[in-house]
């Protein structure tokens, strides 16, 4: 594929002869390198990135020698759906950090670098996953980026079978490189549940608000609303379950989702469902709770 930037394909790996490495035993060693990668550089909340100190960095230096080994092992010889979600998790934010690195002068914003999500990618045996291939075609289940409205792969494409059930709470997984993004935290197929529980619990619980009527979300949840159901009140229901159970943002919600429930959308929803969601199908349904959105800070994560 060209234009790719394929970030472990050079100098390419050899390894040693004999059989290829073993799909589970790498994903462990890559776990156990992005653990390193959050000791050396990452701050203790996961939000900030010292950038700098990573390029030096010999946790960094060993992840990448350890992603190399990508080019040597078939997605499909990974294990249970636990075990490519979590490592397909730690490899978007790792291959982002790496992606940052990559680029000649360090960005202000992942958004400066052309196409960053599109071309930034590894050799995963053989096949070739950017960014977006992880985010959508595997983790999202091959759902459409939400400024599109195809699935992320065609049909025909082979990389179909690598799509894993819809998990949405990967969205509070998966750190872009921005400001307001989830936290970076290493997920294993044995925290895998109680992981994803909570950066849900704790991005929501930081983000939402419930005041006079109207809630106020991150703007992850206007772009990836219908990864969380297909109404408003599914999606705003979602939310409340995710939030912790002492939470009172959750208790909010909840009451403000009892009080409208048999509340009909107004006409602005009605047309918002019937036209644009549409064109837009990944974007939050409309209903009759007053909904707005955080402005997203698109600036670096450094520390």
């Amino acid at each position: 594929m060209s234009g790719l930037h394929v970030l472990n394909a050079a100098p390419a790996f050899s390894g040693p002869s004999g059989p290829p490495p073993d799909g589970l035993a790498l994903s462990a060693r890559l776990q156990s390198a992005v653990l390193g990668l959050q000791a050396d550089f990452l701050r203790e909340d996961g939000s900030g990135v010292d950038y700098e100190a990573c390029r030096l960095s010999p946790a960094f230096a060993a992840f990448v020698d350890t992603a190399r080994e990508l080019q040597a092992v078939e997605v499909e010889a990974l294990g249970s759906e636990a075990e490519r979600r979590s490592l397909f998790i730690n490899l978007y934010n790792a291959l982002t950090i790496h992606g940052l690195l990559a680029a000649p002068v360090l960005p202000s914003s992942p958004q400066k670098l052309a196409s960053f999500w599109d071309v930034t990618a590894y050799q995963f045996g053989s096949r070739t996953l950017t960014l977006n291939d992880i985010e959508h075609g595997i983790l999202r289940g091959n759902r459409a980026h939400p400024a599109g409205r195809a699935p992320h792969w065609a049909s025909s494409d082979p990389r179909c079978s690598l799509a894993l059930p819809l998990d949405a709470r990967i969205h509070f997984a998966l750190n872009c490189g921005a400001k307001s993004c989830p936290p970076i935290r290493v997920y294993s197929p044995k925290n895998l549940e109680f992981g994803l529980a909570r950066a849900a619990g704790s991005f929501l619980e930081n983000s939402v608000e419930v005041r006079d009527g109207v809630v106020m979300l991150s703007s992850l949840l206007n772009w990836y609303g219908s990864d969380f159901g297909a109404t408003q009140a599914e999606v705003l229901a979602y939310v409340a379950r995710c939030l912790p159970p002492d939470s009172s943002k959750r208790a909010a919600l909840e009451q403000l989702l009892a009080e409208t429930r048999d509340a009909p959308p107004g006409l602005g929803a009605t047309l918002w469902n019937g036209v644009v969601a549409r064109a837009l199908p990944t974007f939050m349904p409309r209903g009759p709770i007053s909904v707005q959105y955080a402005p997203y800070d698109w600036s670096l994560n450094t520390a």
